[in-house]
């Protein structure tokens, strides 16, 4: 009896000491919020890399090390931690001896369900009408002068747009070239008319 009574005694201790050691994503929000996202933030690149994901990225036990004193680490050599203060211009980490591993843990326990969360709230993807559509229809002689009608391409002109400009430079262009071939038509007949216009006789 006393060896059952042991036994169940010894398992609640270790089902205890499991269930202390499992991260708190709720205490590590409040630890991260204090210590970490001044210079961090789970989405976006602030002083620090995102940290989305990093527990893919590195080991646990990597970042617990790492958190301690990541000077420490860089200066070991590992290739990660040096590559790391390399690409965010030797920016120095502070030390964090304050923290336990248990609360390093936590943290990690954060963003391991942030990052979930991230995934899962992501905006479905939207289907939108752009005003620049081209035209796909057919085109008359109004819609011509409005779009560049390539064969097959029929692409909207637009103010910003240099082929705009092109296309309304051309039509006055061509609007002053036709007006003065008129002109000089209606000359041209006219001196011809005077010059073969036979005299009249009394």
């Amino acid at each position: 009896m006393k060896k059952i009574l042991l036994c169940a005694f010894m398992w609640l201790s270790l089902t205890g000491t499991v269930s202390a050691a499992d991260p708190d994503p709720l205490q590590g929000k409040t630890i991260f919020q204090k210590n970490c996202n001044s210079c961090h933030s789970i989405q976006n690149q602030i002083v620090g890399p995102a940290l989305r994901n990093v527990f893919d990225r590195h080991s646990e036990a990597w970042i617990i090390k790492f958190v301690h004193s990541s000077q420490s680490v860089i200066k070991s050599g590992d290739t990660a931690a040096v590559r790391l203060f390399t690409a965010f211009n030797q920016t120095v980490m502070p030390d964090h001896p304050n923290l336990s591993d248990q609360d390093i843990k936590n943290i990690i326990g954060y963003i391991r369900a942030e990052s979930k969360n991230a995934v899962v709230q992501l905006p479905a993807p939207t289907v939108t009408v752009e005003d620049n559509d081209p035209y796909k229809g057919e085109s008359g002689f109004v819609r011509q002068v409005v779009y560049i009608d390539l064969p097959g391409i029929h692409s909207p002109i637009l103010p910003g747009d240099y082929r705009f400009w092109f296309v309304i430079g051309s039509l006055i262009i061509l609007s002053l070239l036709t007006l003065f071939t008129l002109i000089k038509a209606k000359t041209i007949i006219t001196f011809l008319n005077k010059k073969f216009e036979k005299p009249t006789h009394d």
